[in-house]
């Protein structure tokens, strides 16, 4: 390892926990490698988190603190930095005009929110992946409880983000909320045990969130979501819609020349390599 780079992309929980435990090896001065994390926010993001910061219950400085203060006691060389191709052959990762080299790459950078050509989706829809979506949402709510009408709130993607986030938000609108959640799928958390999609559809009752499942949606607008269920197509006033629904894999990871799977990941062995 004498001399060596080690090039971390992504700063959430694998690549920021990948760079802290390589600093806790048995390193000495002579064979320590050079540690560079990038990623695209200067924040780390506790995610599970995330729904407590637009109720209010936490702040961003709570769950999203800075990477120099995190790394400030580690060898770990931090930059922020949107990748924008890996060359595995000249072993060089692309961050827009530089090139950074490395000896060894680890690659931790997730899923992107998934956006389908829906009318309106990109114009009205809410995202809810990232601490300036959290904050946009929240402060979009703000002005909605200040008028006096009922706030009506449509959340789709019945996967473990939009589930939690229901609950959240009928719990935090109480009376002048109607939470509904969208999914195409049969089934709430579908790929999660039955005790905990029974535990979850407990949940949302016990809120009176009403589910729409195997539900697409056909346009949004300012004021409207369309739905189509068993091909009746049905237009429902909404004051807010939040997009949860599936991610997909950054096109620079499915241009790379190696095994994918039918969704774009890359095929890893046991050891992840």
């Amino acid at each position: 390892m004498t001399g060596s780079r080690i090039v971390i992309v992504g700063g959430g929980f694998g690549g920021l926990y990948t760079a802290l435990n390589l600093c806790q090896f048995p390193w000495t001065e002579a064979n320590r490698p050079e540690i560079i994390l990038l990623n695209d926010a200067r924040h780390f993001l506790f995610s599970p988190l995330l729904y407590e910061l637009i109720t209010g219950e936490m702040q961003s400085w709570e769950i999203a603190p800075p990477y120099e203060e995190l790394l400030a006691d580690t060898p770990v060389r931090f930059q922020q930095a949107q990748v924008r191709g890996v060359d595995l052959a000249q072993r060089r990762v692309d961050v827009g005009g530089e090139q950074i080299t490395g000896d060894y790459l680890v690659l931790a950078v997730g899923g992107e929110t998934q956006r389908p050509a829906i009318p309106g989706l990109q114009e009205y829809a809410h995202e809810f992946r990232t601490l300036a979506d959290a904050e946009r949402l929240r402060e979009r709510l703000r002005l909605l409880l200040g008028g006096t009408g009922v706030v009506r709130v449509a959340i789709v993607g019945a996967g473990p983000s939009g589930i939690e986030l229901a609950c959240k938000l009928a719990d935090q609108l109480g009376n002048r909320g109607r939470v509904r959640v969208v999914d195409r799928g049969a089934e709430i958390l579908k790929t999660f045990s039955r005790f905990a999609r029974t535990s979850a559809q407990n949940a949302l009752e016990h809120r009176g969130v009403w589910l729409n499942l195997a539900t697409t949606v056909t346009e949004i607008t300012d004021n409207s979501i369309t739905l189509n269920y068993k091909d009746q197509l049905d237009i429902l006033p909404v004051d807010l819609v939040i997009w949860t629904a599936g991610t997909r894999t950054p096109d620079w990871i499915t241009a790379l020349p190696a095994q994918h799977d039918p969704q774009g990941r890359l095929v890893v062995r046991p050891t992840l390599q």
